[in-house]
This record gives structure tokens, sequence and C-alpha cells, in this order.
């Protein structure tokens, strides 16, 4: 058992050095990364006040970074939480959709959980979603990089996959439904 506070991303992936190095492995993952806190609203009222998209969007990238560390670190079998305390689907979804495309569908699955947590008030993940940027509402990738041709930062992980990403690493359904994010 390992309990950190720590930068994920700086967890080593073996203990021991060259011959005698082993892969350090664990059953059960529970990711718990740094988030916008916006599903707090209810208990702090100020961030109403202060919301925009603006933090999700920056802290995507460093969500999906530590989620791909906690997949290395897992077993064959092992299960990965992954968790914010977020409403935004670009923290959410978007970042357990790349999670699941970056390792395929041979590697990965999305399980539901419902019946084993039966009495947990819950709601559908999100198959689509758009994304703030600069201003507007952008329902692709590629309506951002219209508008913004000119040095534009890389936002495509933010956005629902497109159906040849998902034929790409094995879930073929267009809409992320083989990706399964209904169980998000």
């Amino acid at each position: 058992l390992v309990v950190t506070n720590h930068d994920a991303r700086l967890i080593p992936e073996s203990l021991g050095e060259g011959d005698v190095a082993a892969p350090l492995l664990f059953d059960r993952v529970s990711a718990d990364v740094p988030c916008s806190g916006d599903g707090t609203l209810r208990k702090n009222p100020l961030i109403w006040k202060r919301w925009n998209a603006a933090p999700g969007n920056m802290l995507h990238s460093l969500q999906l970074q530590i989620a791909c560390k906690a997949v290395r670190l897992l077993k064959v079998g092992g299960r990965l939480a992954y968790s914010t305390c977020s409403l935004n689907p670009v923290e959410n979804e978007a970042v357990v959709a790349r999670l699941l495309l970056t390792f395929g569908a041979g590697c990965l699955e999305l399980v539901d959980v419902s019946k084993d947590l039966p009495s947990l008030k819950r709601r559908a993940g999100l198959g689509s979603w758009q994304v703030w940027h600069r201003g507007q509402w952008h329902p692709t990738w590629a309506s951002v990089q219209e508008r913004f041709s000119d040095k534009c930062p890389q936002l495509d992980s933010l956005f629902p996959p497109r159906p040849d990403e998902l034929a790409a690493a094995g879930f073929g359904d267009a809409n992320g439904g083989g990706l399964h994010l209904e169980r998000c």
C-alpha cells in the first residue's frame, strides 16, 4: 500500500536498478487528481462568482498524465478509480476518453459499477460536449483550429473522440459509444 500527496507523475514504475529492477505494480490505484473543484459549489458558493471554464481546460493535461501513470502502475486485471470534484466533462469524460484511446481497447475497459454501488446517486456520463475557448463554445477541435489558425494551442484531447480515433484504438463505435462513457 502506498498513500501519497505528491506529484503522481513522478512515482517510479520500478524498484531497484539495472538487472535487479522489478516493476512496481498494484492491484488497485485510486487517483484523486487536482481539479477545478466546481463540483463543490454547494459547499463553497464563492465558486459561482469566480467560475469560468479555463481552470478545467488548463488542468486537463495534468489529469491525463496522472491517469496514464496510474494505468502504467496497474497489474493486468487491476482496477483504477479516477476521480475529481468537478462537474466539467473536460476534467472527467474527456480524460477518461483519452485514457482509453491512449491505451486501446485491448488494455482498458470502463467498467459499469452501478450494481456494485446501488445506493450511489448517479447519472450517465456524457458522450458529447463542447469546449469553451477564447470567448465561445466549440463543438469540435476543427472549429478551434479554423477560428485560431495561428498559434493555436493543442486542445484536441479536450473534445469528444472522433470516429477515426475510436476506430484506430479498437473501439470503432461512433459518438463514444464504444468507450461506454455513460459509465463515467
